[in-house]
């Protein structure tokens, strides 16, 4: 499918700058963040959020499941971990 759309030209160039970043086309990017949209609908959109929570929301949907995959599976258990060096809780 082809779909043509008009934007204006700051968020143009936002999506190609994020595109680079990640590696990827500007047209590989949109569908992997509609698609992450598309795949969160009880999240999308937070129109009944506070304002704080629809801003966080609109960050999580910029950033590609590739990236949010790259994670530690602990990075909230262990944070102080990643983030200060400590001990990790398993150990």
């Amino acid at each position: 499918m082809t779909l043509t759309i008009e934007m204006p030209s700051n968020l143009e160039e936002k999506l190609a700058e994020e595109a680079r970043r990640v590696g990827a086309s500007v047209s590989d990017y949109i569908v992997q963040v509609l698609t992450d949209i598309v795949d969160a609908p009880n999240t999308w959109p937070a129109t009944e959020a506070h304002p704080v929570l629809r801003l966080a929301e609109r960050v999580r949907a910029s950033i590609p499941k590739a990236e949010w995959d790259r994670l530690p599976r602990d990075l909230a258990e262990n944070s102080h971990h990643y983030l200060y060096g400590e001990r990790e809780e398993s150990e």
